[in-house]
C-alpha cells in the first residue's frame, strides 16, 4: 500500500470525539467521559497540512455554543491548524464530506464508515481504533 502522506495534495477529514480526542463511554446514549488528546491522529492530521492539503475537522456534534467552544478551544490548545470545522447536527457525515470534496476520512465510528461507503464509496476512510490507553 502506497504511503498516504506522500501523495498528491488532496482533501482530507478527520472526525473529533474519538478520532482526534480519547474518550470512553459511560452507557448512556452520547454521553462520554474525555480522557485526553489522541497525539497519533493529531500528528498526523499536523503532517498532512504541513504537507500543503486541505484539512478539515467534521464532526456528528450539535452545534451550539458550547460544544463549539470545546472543539475550538482543543483545536487552538494543540495547535492544530485546520481549513475549517464543521459540525452535522447529528446526522451522518457523508452528505458534508461530498460538499467538501473529501478524499480521505478518518473515524473512530463503523457505522459511520459504513454510511460513507454506501453513498460515496470514493472517498476513502480509515477506522481509528481505540489507543492502548483508551477505556472502553
Amino acid at each position: 500500500m502506497s504511503n498516504k502522506i506522500s501523495e498528491k495534495k488532496k482533501i482530507i477529514t478527520f472526525d473529533f470525539d474519538n478520532t482526534l480526542t480519547q474518550n470512553c463511554y459511560d452507557g448512556a446514549p452520547y454521553s462520554s467521559i474525555y480522557i485526553g488528546p489522541n497525539f497519533e491522529m493529531i500528528n498526523l492530521l499536523k503532517k498532512y497540512k504541513e504537507d500543503g492539503n486541505t484539512v478539515y475537522i467534521v464532526t456528528r456534534r450539535i452545534e451550539t455554543n458550547l460544544l463549539k467552544k470545546d472543539v475550538v478551544d482543543f483545536v487552538k490548545f494543540h495547535k492544530i491548524i485546520v481549513d475549517g470545522i464543521h459540525f452535522t447536527n447529528g446526522h451522518f457525515k457523508v452528505a458534508k464530506l461530498v460538499a467538501l470534496r473529501s478524499k480521505l476520512h478518518y473515524d473512530d465510528d463503523p457505522e459511520e464508515i459504513k454510511w460513507i461507503k454506501t453513498y460515496n464509496p470514493e472517498i476513502e476512510t480509515v477506522l481509528v481504533l481505540p489507543s492502548k490507553n483508551q477505556l472502553r
